[in-house]
């Protein structure tokens, strides 16, 4: 199994950026939400258009694994908290205790 660590981070309550994941570029934009208190995911094809919009960072569990849709990286997002405590990323955990891979089976 290969894992990449993307770079996600808590500084900002809205960003995006450009990755390569299983050989396809993609954008995934992420944002805040005070009220439901959460983090989440869009993620987009190399031209801005939405592929999954809508993803909620909850930890330890593969984020897309039940989603069928051929435009969607083939490996698994997955959060971590290394704290160990099961927490799903908060305002100010995100990419710092908890943490978002990408895994792929090679």
């Amino acid at each position: 199994m290969s894992t990449d660590l993307l770079p996600v981070r808590s500084d900002l309550s809205a960003y995006s950026f450009s990755v390569s994941l299983s050989d396809v570029n993609y954008i995934i934009h992420f944002r805040y939400n005070d009220r439901r208190a959460l983090w989440s995911m869009d993620i987009h094809d190399a031209s801005d258009v939405p592929v999954m919009n809508g993803i909620n960072l909850l930890s330890h569990f593969n984020l897309i694994g039940n989603i069928t849709n051929k435009r969607l990286p083939t490996g698994d997002f997955i959060l971590i908290d290394e704290t160990e405590q099961g927490l799903d990323a908060s305002e100010f955990t995100l990419g710092n205790d908890v943490k978002l891979i990408y895994a792929t089976e090679q």
